[in-house]
């Protein structure tokens, strides 16, 4: 039996071990993933969301031409910007305007809350969630 070389052998163990990292997405190619559709809001801290009857869940929307963040939070407008770079997220600038909604400005501002605190995420098809460290913070699913 003939034995490798130990740089060959090196050389064969490295490229297998590399092998895996050459299909991880870019931040580029997740924020492409990300848009162009709705990302409803369907949990918020490991509980299922709901609005009163007639009213609007909230949602956002990612546009990868200037990573700009805009959506609905539950009773305002959101704009802002999406911070990609590699498995970091962050919402940088995130605001809204400045009406007030009874039935729904606690969801408004927990929502809001997780999108500030957001330093991570995974993205499962249609499935968005926003994490701070190993935290589910918030899952959104992709409508159409």
């Amino acid at each position: 039996m003939k034995t490798l070389p130990c740089s060959i052998a090196l050389l064969s163990l490295g490229i297998v071990l590399s092998a895996g990292k050459c299909t991880k997405t870019s931040s580029a190619d997740a924020l492409k993933q990300m848009a162009g559709d709705t990302w409803q809001l369907s949990q918020l801290d490991g509980s299922p969301v709901s609005v009163p009857e007639g009213r609007e869940l909230p949602h956002l929307k990612v546009d990868p031409t200037n990573n700009a963040l805009s959506g609905f939070g539950g009773c305002n407008r959101l704009m802002g910007s999406v911070q990609l770079e590699g498995d970091r997220l962050s919402f940088p600038g995130l605001a809204g305007t400045k009406m007030y909604c009874q039935e729904t400005m606690a969801l408004e501002d927990k929502f809001t809350a997780a999108l500030r605190d957001t330093d991570s995420y995974k993205l499962d098809g249609g499935k968005l969630t926003l994490l701070k460290g190993t935290r589910e913070l918030a899952t959104l699913v992709r409508t159409k």
